[in-house]
């Protein structure tokens, strides 16, 4: 690959100096959603990508079969994964398989890592894998849509890469992929957005059907080291404190944002509002 260069940053929050090799990613196959500069805090952009997500109903199950089902790993060897309708308590079916991270829930899959290398796909009536995918480096996390995969991992070289890729949840085909010149979180996904932390400075709002950055949230005095996504709601944040992804979360700060953070007493109490997207182990 051509067109790299290297560049260090400082961060805005005295995170101290990060260096990275900046990374020209219209010569490497990607689509350019990560950027070292871009129109960060836009309010005006973020409100138009909200206005574009199709969130589901609050509280309501967003698997095809209607049913809210749990999704549990057994120890063996071989390890077991193991399908169980909670309204009609059944288990609907187990199979033999190599769970090494946790069960994604589309509308008519199910995903998980395999061992240390690639990503399978599975009917989530029946449990039959339907696809297998190779992942060609150190990955990071996954999250997924009703319909799509999308999961982070480390390219490692000379100058490492982080790569966010898109997959079709059915068949497992790519469906484009996104190369950033720093660290990228584990990814969520949400009524037609993804929601990818970066570097723990950014939150990078995405087109999930092209890749294409739609806009970006700039920390200010937070870092952005985790993102969740419920039915219809969409959170960031960090140990310090939660901040819900609406309008004022263009400002990038605390006070005008809406945010929350648990008051409680720091000698005793290790809060934890999410794990950690940019820690393989806790994703």
């Amino acid at each position: 690959m051509s067109g790299r260069a290297a560049m260090t940053l400082r961060s805005g929050h005295g995170a101290g100096l990060i260096t990275i090799a900046a990374l020209a990613l219209a010569g490497c196959g990607g689509v350019g959603a990560f950027g070292l500069t871009s129109d960060d805090n836009n309010v005006d952009r973020l409100t138009d990508a909200l206005e574009r997500r199709a969130p589901g109903k609050a509280g309501t199950v967003q698997n095809a079969g209607g049913k809210p089902m749990l999704f549990a790993v057994a120890s063996g060897k071989p390890r077991t994964l193991i399908a169980y309708d909670l309204q009609d308590k059944v288990e609907v079916w187990r199979t033999p398989s190599d769970v090494t991270s946790r069960v994604l829930v589309g509308g008519r899959f199910v995903a998980h890592r395999e061992g240390d290398a690639a990503l399978v796909g599975r009917a989530i009536d029946s449990g039959k894998q339907t696809w297998s995918h190779r992942i060609d480096g150190s990955c990071v996390g996954a999250g997924c849509a009703a319909d799509r995969v999308f999961y982070v991992y480390e390219e490692v070289g000379a100058k490492p890469t982080w790569w966010l890729v898109a997959l079709d949840g059915v068949s497992g085909a790519e469906m484009w992929r996104a190369g950033a010149p720093g660290a990228l979180g584990t990814p969520q996904a949400q009524g037609g957005l993804v929601f990818s932390p970066f570097l723990k400075q950014w939150l990078s709002v995405l087109d999930a059907r092209s890749g294409a950055q739609l806009t970006r949230i700039r920390g200010i005095d937070a870092e952005i080291a985790f993102v969740r996504a419920t039915s219809d709601e969409v959170f960031f944040g960090s140990k310090t404190g939660v901040f819900r992804l609406d309008q004022r979360a263009a400002s990038g700060k605390k006070s005008d944002s809406t945010y929350g953070a648990a008051a409680l007493p720091k000698e005793f109490v290790h809060s934890q509002y999410h794990a950690d997207s940019f820690d393989p182990v806790q994703s």
